[in-house]
């Protein structure tokens, strides 16, 4: 799969495409070329009643797999722009706070998104708490704690960064929890049943036809297939989760 996620999706998706109705392709040719010779009608009906039934339940298995990998993937979409939202709340108080420790904290803020962008999107396969990430957000909470309010206002201030820190550090672990890619159960079973749907289909005579109808559905499993394993990966592929919260944040902040 390395192969498909270095191409943009418009490619990879070709190639997966091309790769997935071959395969079925041959084996449906090859499976027809093995019994026809001994296909009588009892045969025929056996399979057209056994192809229905694998479609039906690969179908549902498709469906359900597809759903459960789209929840996934939006919550990580979800949870970094949140982190990216409450961010933007912690630059804007500590604006506010105007102490030269807290403009100090502002610059701790930006480092850490800065270190976000380079280190944490790009995956690479490590738990995000054990990135570099962690250290700096850890001292940022550290620092807020620290804060010595002077007046009333501060005071508020300072209990919504706390707020807004500790969100933030919840949306760490949503990253950490939904961004490792989960086993492939599914897609190897998805996968065998896409094969044995194959198998059974060459009942039917391999003419003009039967192989365009073939071909079609054979097409609509393989792009579905394609989607639930790229969004297994969410934060590498084509379908990556892109960081564009993150570098706006970034760019407002190095303007001031």
């Amino acid at each position: 799969m390395d192969f498909f996620y270095k191409l943009p999706v418009e490619y990879s998706l070709g190639a997966f495409l091309i790769v997935a109705l071959l395969s079925s392709i041959c084996i449906y040719m090859l499976s027809h070329a093995a019994i026809k010779s001994r296909l009588k009608k009892p045969h025929e009906r056996t399979g057209r009643v056994l192809f229905r039934t694998t479609a039906s339940l690969l179908a549902l298995l498709l469906s359900f797999t597809f759903a459960n990998q789209r929840v996934n993937y939006y919550k990580i979409k979800d949870a970094l722009e949140s982190e990216a939202s409450q961010l933007v709340d912690i630059w804007l108080d500590l604006q506010l706070y105007g102490t030269p420790e807290a403009l100090d904290l502002q610059e701790k803020v930006k480092h850490y998104i800065r270190v976000i962008l380079h280190d944490e999107i790009d995956y690479k396969g490590e738990n995000p708490l054990f990135g570099p990430p962690l250290g700096i957000f850890v001292m940022l909470y550290n620092n807020i704690m620290e804060l010595e309010p002077e007046n009333p206002k501060q005071e508020q201030l300072k209990q919504n960064l706390l707020v807004d820190v500790d969100e933030v550090s919840d949306f760490m672990q949503v990253r950490s929890y939904r961004s490792k890619p989960e086993p492939l159960v599914l897609i190897y079973i998805a996968t065998f049943g896409f094969i044995v749907s194959s198998i059974l289909f060459s009942v039917y005579k391999p003419d003009r036809i039967s192989i365009t109808f073939f071909t079609l559905y054979n097409a609509f499993v393989a792009i579905v297939l394609y989607f639930i394993i790229m969004m297994n990966n969410p934060l590498i592929g084509p379908l990556k989760i892109q960081n564009d919260p993150f570098k706006m944040i970034f760019e407002v902040a190095s303007m001031n």
